[in-house]
């Protein structure tokens, strides 16, 4: 049998009364669905005796329909399923309870059983608990655009306004001196609506995290929550700033609308803006499935295309900067996409970061690089004069499972996936492509080293320049110690004119015939190589320049345009000046001159080191006229002339511009066969954008090749 009370609305509402009555036996019954009052389900009072409650049932009984919510009651919140109160004269007397289960009972502020005045011989026993909501300090907290911070008490049914006040003020006992946060994990819940940070954004400092528990931010259930950085009207705001913070999650929410301010100008510093950062010696911040966009260093659209060094907007940054590292640091399965940010990237992680991980993000359309980590900058020592340089870089990190594409600088060449100056980091399971470059492992600043990296699983395809990039750019620094394998690299140099576009025709090509090289490696050292698949859509497959020691290429398979090992192009540089000087124009002879890929096929090929060019290092032309080739054209900051002829002699190279001023000029002594010659840092020469004639003189024969420069 069934008691409900799914009908009874009324407060202090009982299923059963017992009043001044004796023996009395409530056997095998059921009291049902009595909730959102304050109650009883079985009431025995005054002068009653001799009662029994046999093999009954107390199911779904609670003060509060929202069953979570019912773990906080406050005072004069409770339903008490049996409750037992005597009279003052004469006791209640002789109440036997016996074999009673109570399943789903939320009895706030009283008990399942509630014995009170005078009473005596009261037997409980055999009692079977399930889903019992008992009263406990509150852990979950409200905010809403809807709520009041001052008549507020940070529960659902009156929750607080804003998420300002809430990680002011979620958990913390006032009753002490100082307040002392809860021990216990916390969770600020944000119902649905769109949320303004003043000022200078959400602040969370070292006190949050202090007792090793987690303070949770997230929107509440399916709930849509926007945070919308448009009203911060402060130099150097942000819409979370998490500074020495610990056991910090942001996870669900629409992160949005962030432009730094042009007029606030400190110091004579420009405003910067960051729609997360993460510095001081925080541990254990959790980034999680959220989406950020629409983030821009400046409104003004003309001007944003042109930014200079000291522009800078980041959706995510991450910067260590004290001696204490950040650490168990993960941002995982977020959208970042459609940011501006200047002499940024859109996830950054530098300076004093170890053990961190980006996994399982969808990073596109950055008008910079996609994800960096980075080490050894410079500023970083300067901004923070504390931090010893050699905690200065980010390490022992794993980038996991992102998409990353559109990534494109109108400024420089900008990587999907950027290793910069960083130590220790695992690169794997990526897909990276319309990008700058798929991935670049690399390092920047003077004087240092990028060291011991993992790239591997990688799929880096339909880039703009090449797929993979490995080394410095800067000559008094190196990258070293390395392993990429088991990636595919295909098909980049793609051809996109929109893409393009965006670029403002600063790299990228529109003609097949400028097609450069899938992988470069440059200015590196111990790298190995190994077990990759690389398809290129033209016949340039490797250039390396600079110089490198201690590479070990092995077990790849290499794929062209034509598919013929006697008809490709390892590009080689052994001036150390930046401008390839040897055109292997076989895969058997680079193979065999750069004692490289000896176990690698091209185009299902084994290497031979007897096959074709493996005689001399170039083939002669065989009618005796001389061939010459420009790349890339259009150039940008290279400008290499391929030359072959069919004996050795003197090659001038003259660059005429329009009205026939000479510009540059160089002559060569070259031996006959593939040669390159040409111009490394064509910025240097302050060349004006436009079309140059090339003279090229050999041997008594002279061409002219039309060059354009960006």
């Amino acid at each position: 049998m069934i008691i409900d009370g799914s009908l009874q609305t009324a407060a202090f509402s009982n299923l059963v009364s017992i009043v001044n009555a004796g023996y009395i036996k409530l056997q095998g019954l059921t009291f049902a669905n009595l909730s959102g009052i304050t109650g009883y389900g079985v009431f025995m009072l005054g002068k009653s005796h001799h009662i029994e409650l046999q093999n009954c049932t107390f199911n779904n009984m609670s003060w509060n329909t929202d069953l979570p919510e019912a773990k906080y009651p406050t005072g004069s919140d409770y339903m008490v399923p049996v409750r037992i109160h005597g009279d003052s004269s004469t006791a209640l007397s002789n109440v036997v309870i016996n074999n009673t289960t109570f399943n789903t009972i939320a009895p706030g502020v009283g008990d399942l059983v509630l014995i009170s005045g005078n009473t005596s011989n009261i037997t409980q026993t055999n009692s079977t608990l399930v889903n019992i909501y008992r009263q406990q300090a509150r852990t979950e907290f409200y905010v809403s655009t809807t709520g009041n911070d001052t008549t507020g008490n940070g529960s659902k049914a009156k929750p607080w306004r804003t998420l300002s006040w809430a990680l002011n003020v979620a958990g913390y006992d006032y009753s002490t001196v100082p307040a002392t946060l809860l021990d216990s994990n916390l969770t600020i819940y944000l119902r649905g609506g769109r949320y303004y940070p003043v000022s200078t954004g959400y602040y969370i400092g070292d006190n949050r995290g202090a007792n090793g528990k987690w303070t949770t931010i997230k929107n509440y259930g399916t709930e849509n929550v926007v945070i919308d950085g448009s009203q911060l009207n402060t130099q150097y705001a942000f819409i979370f700033g998490i500074s020495g913070a610990k056991y910090i999650r942001i996870d669900g929410l629409d992160i949005e609308n962030l432009e730094n301010d042009s007029t606030l100008h400190a110091g004579g510093y420009k405003d910067v803006r960051y729609g997360i950062i993460v510095t001081g010696a925080a541990k254990h911040i959790d980034i999680i499935n959220n989406d950020i966009y629409n983030m821009h260093w400046s409104r003004d659209t003309n001007k944003i295309k042109n930014p200079t060094p000291t522009d800078v907007l980041s959706a995510i940054s991450v910067l260590g900067s004290t001696n204490t590292p950040i650490t168990h640091l993960n941002i995982e399965n977020n959208t970042v996409h459609d940011i501006t940010p200047g002499y940024a990237e859109a996830i950054a992680i530098n300076g004093n970061v170890d053990t961190f991980s980006v996994i399982g993000n969808e990073v596109y359309d950055i008008a910079n690089i996609g994800i960096v980590a980075a080490g050894n900058y410079k500023w970083v020592l300067t901004n923070n004069p504390g931090l010893l340089p050699e905690n200065n870089q980010s390490r022992n990190g794993l980038i996991k499972d992102n998409e990353v594409y559109r990534c494109l600088s109108p400024i420089a060449i900008s990587a999907g996936i950027y290793l910069d100056g960083s130590k220790n980091i695992t690169v794997e399971g990526n897909n990276s492509y319309l990008n700058g470059v798929g991935i670049s492992v690399g390092n920047e600043q003077d004087s240092s080293t990028g060291t011991g990296h993992l790239v591997k699983e990688n799929t880096l395809y339909h880039n703009l320049g090449s797929g993979i990039y490995v080394g410095s750019n800067n000559f008094t620094s190196h990258v070293t110690n390395s392993v990429i394998k088991w990636n595919t690299i295909q098909n980049n140099y793609y051809i996109d004119s929109a893409l393009y576009r965006r670029t403002q025709g600063r790299y990228g090509i529109l003609d097949p015939a400028n097609r450069w090289a899938e992988i470069v490696i440059n200015r590196a050292e111990n790298i190995t190589f190994e077990e990759n698949e690389i398809t290129s859509l033209s016949n340039i497959m490797s250039a390396f320049v600079f110089g490198q020691s201690g590479l070990i290429f092995r077990y790849n398979e290499y794929y062209t345009a034509s598919n013929d090992p006697c008809n490709v192009y390892f590009v080689r540089d052994t001036t150390n000046d930046g401008v390839a000087d040897v055109f292997y124009n076989t895969f058997h002879m680079y193979a065999k001159k750069m004692n490289l890929d000896r176990t690698s096929t091209l185009g299902g090929v084994a290497y031979n080191s007897s096959g074709c060019g493996t005689s001399s290092l170039a083939t002669p032309a065989k009618d005796g006229t001389i061939q010459v080739s420009t790349f890339p054209n259009p150039a940008s900051d290279q400008l290499s002339v391929r030359i072959q002829q069919p004996a050795t002699g003197m090659v001038q190279l003259s660059l005429f511009d329009l009205s026939g001023r000479l510009m540059l000029t160089q002559s060569k002594q070259v031996p006959a066969g593939a040669q390159l010659l040409g111009w490394n840092n064509l910025k240097q020469y302050q060349l004006l954008p436009g079309v140059y004639f090339l003279h090229v003189r050999t041997n008594g024969k002279k061409e002219v090749l039309k060059v354009l420069v960006r």
